[in-house]
């Protein structure tokens, strides 16, 4: 039985250990750079959500002619209150308040995707109520 020479292959295992150590690290900072955009735009989503309902509030029941000047106001100080750098954009009609929203920010870890920012733009809408009168 003849003994074989290893010596050339010592650290070779290194190497290897080492490119998949590299591997899971890029792989964990794309997943947490693209985590960090889409929680920015729950956030968001939730801030615009929040914007068309002061909107249909400062509107009043449809069947009325929309004060959509006062509705831009409430939903810019809204909106300016809560969340800086956002933009809104509102939009009334005789039944529905529309907001845009819109944003843009940094990305987690942008090192990992080689991207340092995101464009977000969320939509939401809410039906004006209708007025009810009493009877009686």
């Amino acid at each position: 039985m003849t003994r074989t020479d290893l010596r050339g292959d010592t650290g070779s295992i290194t190497v290897l250990v080492l490119g998949m150590t590299l591997c899971l690290l890029l792989l964990v900072g794309a997943i947490t750079a693209l985590g960090s955009v889409f929680l920015a735009r729950q956030r968001l989503q939730n801030l615009c959500d929040g914007a068309v309902l002061v909107a249909a509030d400062t509107v009043g029941p449809s069947g009325y002619t929309p004060d959509t000047r006062a509705a831009v106001r409430a939903v810019n100080e809204y909106v300016r209150i809560r969340w800086a750098g956002v933009s809104a954009v509102v939009s009334i009609d005789a039944r529905t308040a529309t907001v845009e929203c819109a944003q843009t920010v940094p990305v987690v870890l942008a090192w990992s995707v080689d991207i340092t920012e995101a464009d977000i733009s969320v939509v939401a809408s809410s039906n004006l109520k209708r007025s009810v009168r009493n009877p009686g």
